[in-house]
């Protein structure tokens, strides 16, 4: 543990790097993109693509924060997790209501 914080510390972790998955389902969706931006490039005027760079620009700005507000949320259930586990089971059950996971099977 110790040596991943202080590689977390000096950088060395991009937790960033390669998020691309690589399945099949993924190279097929980017393949899509690629084709459909391809073809507005082609047809679109100038005006228009303007307003398409505007639009593919602030679609990736959402998805980023997305993505860091997801990384922040599993980051802590996983932190809370671990003090519930290692702290006790007593706290568990509560910790996943919080989340809104039923830890009775009910």
């Amino acid at each position: 543990m110790d040596s991943v914080l202080r590689e977390l510390w000096r950088g060395s972790v991009q937790i960033r790097e390669n998020l691309a998955p690589v399945t099949p389902e993924f190279h097929a969706l980017n393949a899509k993109l690629t084709d459909e931006s391809a073809y507005l490039e082609r047809v679109l005027s100038q005006s228009d693509k303007e307003h398409f760079y505007t639009h593919e620009e602030t679609g990736d700005m959402i998805s980023e924060m997305l993505l860091e507000e997801a990384f922040i949320r599993g980051f802590q259930f996983a932190v809370k997790l671990m003090v519930a586990v290692y702290g006790g089971k007593d706290g568990l059950p509560e910790l996943l209501k919080s989340f809104g996971i039923n830890a009775s099977g009910e």
